[in-house]
């Protein structure tokens, strides 16, 4: 499975990643998951993450890459996904985060298998909301 190993983000901004999958392993009905963490940890209701997403079958487009078919999702995070987050005069802050493919079997692959994405926060100057 692709996966990639830094994401970044502007708090309170709009901002689409994506993430291939090889067709070969992906089901239709399945479900894509994105959480960022502070830490590692045992929620399993995931508490405690501080930017997450989820997609499904409407954000998944086919592409062939050097001859080979996977299925890409277009993973857009809202504003909403990291406006809540507080530099306290930080220019940045640094989270470890994943995808997590769950497939209509209901067993997850998380991808990276090991190395955890590395998630970057930037923060702006201004804090207009509207």
């Amino acid at each position: 499975m692709a996966s990639r190993s830094k994401i970044e983000f502007v708090r309170g901004d709009g901002v689409t990643h994506y993430l291939s999958i090889p067709a070969d392993a992906w089901m239709a009905g399945g479900k894509l998951f994105f959480t960022a963490k502070s830490a590692i940890d045992d929620d399993l209701s995931d508490a405690s993450a501080v930017i997450s997403g989820e997609f499904d079958d409407t954000n998944v487009t086919d592409v062939t890459v050097n001859n080979v078919a996977y299925k890409k999702y277009t993973c857009f995070f809202p504003p909403s996904a990291t406006s809540s987050i507080v530099s306290n005069g930080e220019t940045s802050r640094d989270y470890i985060g994943e995808f997590q493919y769950v497939p209509t079997t209901g067993v997850p692959v998380t991808l990276p298998p090991t190395d955890k994405i590395k998630v970057k926060v930037w923060f702006d100057v201004t804090r207009k909301t509207t």
